[in-house]
C-alpha cells in the first residue's frame, strides 16, 4: 500500500501560506482610514519627519474593464474646466 502521508509536507505549506494570505487580507481590510492616519501620524511624529508624509484615502480597482470608472474621471474634467 502507498504511504498517503507522502504529500503531507505540501499540504501543510498550502495550508499554511492559504492561512498567511487570509491573515494579511484580513488586517488589510480590519483597519480604517484614521486608523492608518493616527498611526502614520504618530510614527512621522517619532521619527522627525512630519513634512515629508501625507496620508490620502484612495481607493483601488485593478483586473477589471475600467472603462466606467475611465468615464467617471474624464466627466470630472471637463466639469471641473467648465466650472
Amino acid at each position: 500500500m502507498a504511504n498517503v502521508f507522502v504529500n503531507a509536507p505540501i499540504v501543510t505549506l498550502v495550508a499554511t501560506f492559504v492561512n498567511a494570505l487570509i491573515d494579511m487580507l484580513v488586517v488589510a481590510f480590519v483597519d480604517t482610514f484614521v486608523d492608518v492616519f493616527i498611526v502614520t501620524l504618530i510614527d512621522a511624529l517619532v521619527g522627525h519627519r512630519m513634512d515629508t508624509w501625507d496620508c490620502v484615502p484612495v481607493i483601488v480597482k485593478a483586473g477589471a474593464a475600467l472603462r466606467q470608472e475611465e468615464l467617471a474621471v474624464q466627466l470630472i474634467h471637463n466639469f471641473e474646466q467648465i466650472w
